[in-house]
């Protein structure tokens, strides 16, 4: 097993810099992430959290969402962090009250 660590935070707080967004790894490391609200989640996968987050926030759609899970691992490549999403979004998509939405953005 290795050390993963999952960062929970409120979405909104991404916009103040918050001392998790203080870490390397979310400027140039792969990381898998989760932003919902009370009945939709996201899951997504980048390289650039924090650029990647710029843009959920842009967006009206996901403005909305509340909280943001960052799963993170200093032994995490690309390979490992599109299975994961890929599976999480399996678990997701096997529950009927879960909305999700995968964009290839």
């Amino acid at each position: 097993m290795t050390g993963f660590k999952v960062e929970e935070l409120p979405f909104s707080s991404l916009v103040r810099g918050d001392l998790i967004l203080k870490d390397e790894r979310l400027h140039n490391w792969p990381v898998v992430y989760a932003l919902n609200d009370e009945k939709r989640v996201y899951v997504g996968e980048t390289l650039n959290f924090i650029a990647r987050m710029g843009q959920h926030l842009s967006s009206e759609e996901k403005k909305r969402l509340r909280v943001a899970r960052i799963i993170l691992d200093d032994t995490f490549n690309k390979s490992v962090c599109l299975d994961l999403e890929s599976y999480l979004i399996r678990l997701l998509a096997a529950r009927s009250f879960a909305k999700y939405r995968w964009d290839a953005e």
